[in-house]
């Protein structure tokens, strides 16, 4: 089983060390029985405050595992016997295509880039006008 912690109070993580190995900050490795991992499950998702858990454990099912999370806006889903993890709702904004732009910090003037993200990363700019300027 994979646990993975996000924003959630370091006792909790400590806690959970007793059976389960911390492979990275955060995220949690291990072998439970059922039992076990249901009450560490119940345990996180009242201990947690306003972080973020996601547990992933083997099952058997067609997919081979199951996904339980709390607290993130991805939601994992049952369609068809299959576990999907499902999207947030959007929001559309019926404004004009002006106003979905913004100038960027360090793109020169005149470059946009989209607010809902799509395009290259503000970071990925920064180094591409660092390449420009030597």
């Amino acid at each position: 089983m994979v646990l993975v912690l996000t924003a959630c109070p370091p006792g909790l993580r400590g806690y959970i060390t007793r059976w389960l190995l911390e492979a990275s900050p955060g995220v949690f490795v291990g072998r439970l029985s059922a039992r076990v991992r249901e009450n560490l499950w119940d345990l996180v998702v009242a201990e947690r405050k306003q972080g973020k858990a996601l547990l992933i454990y083997s099952t058997n099912d067609e997919q081979g595992y199951a996904v339980r999370s709390a607290g993130h806006k991805w939601n994992p889903i049952e369609l068809e016997g299959m576990t999907l993890l499902q999207q947030p709702e959007r929001i559309k904004s019926d404004s004009s295509a002006g106003d979905r732009q913004r100038r960027e910090p360090g793109c020169p003037q005149g470059k946009t880039s989209d607010i809902k993200g799509y395009g290259w990363s503000i970071a990925a700019r920064r180094r591409k006008m660092r390449k420009r300027k030597f």
